[in-house]
């Protein structure tokens, strides 16, 4: 059992939504992830179906918590999932079990001893009652573990993982050495026994190379890492560490970041790349929740600040920490620490300024380099005052210029900007750079009118800025597609980039000028194209993704840069099928195409030349024989209606009143206006001799609503789809 058996009782389509969103979690495809749930969750409640809701929420939850490890917001909305899966009806659901698991992963990343008792608690009554062969048997049960482990009571964590897998020996369940891989390697280590748990932790890995997803592989090797710092082997446990950029900046690395705290603080390595970047990785823990890591990593560079000479420094990063202090269980625990800073160096009033520290001659660069220290540090009035002494005294230099406009694109300071595009740097390149960022300002926040001035003016006097030439031909394509061709094709000669020809070509089909199409066609040496109408080649299928869509949508290419979309989406969902897309030329999938020759190419969508007309209707009912479908299909093939087969050989329908089985039938049917009429009259030729088959959304279309809500009645009494 997996506890996702239900999800067969679902449409096939919002099964495909919902397995998709699985896969992309473990895949740490956060961004579709976040693109999906949405969508999901809102047809789920448009549906009335609560356990969906449950598993959307819950799932969306593990991406951020799990993948993302950003805790600010999970806690309360796994305390609110929490309560939304404790009602009547979703607590039967089998996610309802594993909100508890996200809510208490939530609680280690936050504070993993301080709220390791609380830990245990919800995790053991989660517990009770919950069928060994679950897979939620084992998640809980290393959230006991290691709930044990970070209370200091390794010696009960073992004896309860042997207990657990006694539980699932006696239900004849196959033991995996992955099972408990992580929490008992852990509890063997942190009782002395390091040779026993790198082989425990080592066959884990072994194991889940075949039977884990990467996120669950790369969290065990960081266990690994771990067990041999414990070990003493701190050269090798340092060697499997990442680039620390990467531990500092991305999700899924809270053991590793764990790890360098732990062996900075223990002396058992210097500075790890220097106090201020061991005060990065506190801002970026303290920014995702992480408040116990960013707590730790601040008063440790707070102390190397102090011992470097920069109060300064120490006092900013310090004091940053102090607020997160109330994410703790105890929030007291690291007071007398921080207080024990605070009393190395008294720091007088005339040395906090800025203009005593910058009265010592210093480079540009260096003024940019304290600027964003206290930038990272979260002081930016500060990070201002080190680039207005800066520009006082070099006020010419076009990286400090840049410098500055950075600044205010990041907080959004339109006054700041404003100020700095009307004084440029008396350099060459000074005004370009001015109108360039008042672009991208402009461009951010909305005003398209203003980015377009802003960025021709920059291109009417250089045509070396491919950065420039992106966003204006991006911007002038959906009013003026003909002013984007030029523009991208004046880039093409000046940087001989052949992506800008294509791009060209895009504007060019929606600006519907067939004979440059045709032209640019053969430059980029493809099939020769009509100079007089859209090309309506077959060029072959591929994918499209739409904004708004969950998922990637088939079509079949009608020209290099134009595709027909086939999909359907099902009754009730807006259809694409039937219009014609114009997409980006670029592979999104480039990676996945070279890996697989057979995968289907996916393109974004940019815009559409033709509107879709069409509806997706269904049909429902008894199989009537392979004969007899053959002939439908073949029927509806020359009638020109596209069909979707919707559910496999394993949908079956029964028989209310003498209880028989039989197999079933379910169609997706596109459908617009003229052929509504014609289809119903196809399908009714079709008809089996015996048992239902309903087709009412294509009964609603036509007007007939008492035939419509008789089918309803019949769809419902047969158990349908």
């Amino acid at each position: 059992m997996n506890g996702f058996e239900w999800l067969e009782t679902l449409p096939m389509e919002q099964q495909d939504q919902l397995e998709a969103l699985i896969a992309a979690v473990a895949e740490g495809d956060n961004e579709r992830v976040d693109s999906m749930a949405p969508v999901l969750l809102r047809e789920a409640r448009d549906k009335d179906q609560p356990w969906v809701e449950i598993l959307v929420r819950n799932f969306h939850l593990r991406s951020i918590v799990f993948n993302r490890e950003d805790v600010r917001e999970a806690v309360p909305q796994a305390v609110s999932l929490l309560e939304r899966a404790s009602r009547d009806d979703t607590r039967d659901c089998p996610q309802s079990t594993c909100v508890s698991h996200v809510l208490t992963a939530a609680y280690t990343l936050t504070d993993p001893e301080g709220f390791a008792e609380k830990r245990e608690a919800v995790s053991r009554e989660t517990l009770q009652g919950l069928d060994p062969e679950r897979v939620c048997f084992l998640c809980i049960s290393n959230e006991v573990a290691t709930a044990l482990i970070d209370q200091g009571r390794p010696e009960e964590a073992l004896a309860f993982i042997e207990q657990q897998k006694e539980v699932r020996r006696s239900r004849g369940i196959s033991f995996d050495p992955d099972d408990f891989a992580r929490t008992e390697s852990t509890a063997l280590s942190a009782v002395g026994r390091h040779d026993d748990a790198l082989k425990v932790v080592r066959a884990g890995l072994a194991s889940g190379e075949v039977l884990r997803g990467e996120s669950w592989m790369h969290s065990t090797r960081q266990v690994e890492a771990w067990i041999l710092a414990e070990s003493g082997s701190t050269e090798e446990a340092l060697a499997q560490l990442p680039d620390l950029a990467q531990v500092f900046r991305d999700g899924g690395f809270e053991i590793h970041r764990r790890l360098v705290v732990r062996l900075v603080r223990s002396g058992q390595v210097g500075p790890a790349g220097g106090a201020v970047r061991l005060a990065r990785l506190a801002r970026e823990a303290l920014q995702r929740g992480l408040a116990d890591t960013g707590i730790q990593a601040s008063l440790q560079s707070s102390r190397w600040f102090h011992e470097g000479g920069h109060p300064l420094l120490a006092e900013a990063v310090r004091e940053r920490a102090r607020p997160h202090l109330e994410a703790l269980a105890d929030p007291g625990r690291y007071l007398s620490e921080l207080s024990a800073l605070s009393e190395l160096e008294r720091v007088e009033p005339h040395e906090s300024s800025i203009a005593a520290l910058l009265a010592q001659p210093a480079s540009p660069e260096q003024h940019v380099g304290l600027a964003e220290r206290w930038s990272q540090m979260g002081f930016p009035d500060r990070a201002d005052a080190a680039l207005d002494e800066a520009t006082r005294q070099f006020p010419d230099d076009i990286d400090l210029y840049e410098a500055r406009c950075k600044t205010a694109l990041g907080r959004r300071d339109a006054e700041l900007l404003d100020r700095l595009v009307a004084a440029p740097p008396r350099h060459p390149e000074g005004e370009d750079n001015a109108r360039f960022y008042e672009g991208l300002f402009a461009h951010e926040t909305g005003d398209v009118a203003r980015a377009i001035a802003a960025f021709e003016q920059v291109w009417s006097r250089r045509h070396d800025w491919i950065e420039v030439a992106r966003r204006l031909g991006r911007l002038l394509l959906p009013s003026d597609p003909g002013r984007s061709m030029l523009v991208w094709l004046e880039a093409a000669d000046a940087h001989q980039v052949p992506y800008f020809r294509w791009l060209g070509l895009v504007a060019a089909t929606l600006a519907e000028d067939w004979p440059a199409q045709a032209r640019l066609g053969a430059e980029l040496e493809l099939p020769e194209l009509p100079d007089d109408r859209r090309p309506e080649l077959d060029w072959g299928v591929l994918r499209i993704r739409i904004p708004d869509v969950a998922r990637p949508l088939l079509a079949r290419r009608t020209g290099p840069v134009t595709a027909r979309i086939l999909s359907l989406l099902g009754p009730g969902v807006t259809q694409h099928h039937g219009e014609v897309v114009v997409f980006d030329p670029q592979i999104a999938n480039a990676d996945e195409v070279a890996e697989d020759d057979e995968a289907l190419r996916l393109h974004e969508a940019w815009a559409r030349l033709e509107p879709a007309t069409h509806d997706c209707v269904t049909l429902d009912g008894i199989w009537p024989g392979d004969e007899a479908v053959e002939a439908l299909t073949e029927a509806l093939d020359q009638a020109g209606v596209h069909y979707q087969f919707a559910a496999g050989d394993g949908y079956a329908i029964t028989d209310p009143d003498g209880g028989e089985v039989h197999r079933g039938l379910f169609l997706f049917l596109a459908v617009d206006d003229a052929s509504q009429g014609p289809l119903r009259a196809l399908l009714e030729a079709h008809r089996p001799e015996h048992g239902p088959w309903v087709m009412h959304e294509l009964l609603d279309r036509l007007g007939a609503a008492d035939e419509a809500e008789e089918q309803r009645g019949l769809a419902e009494a047969w158990g349908m789809i």
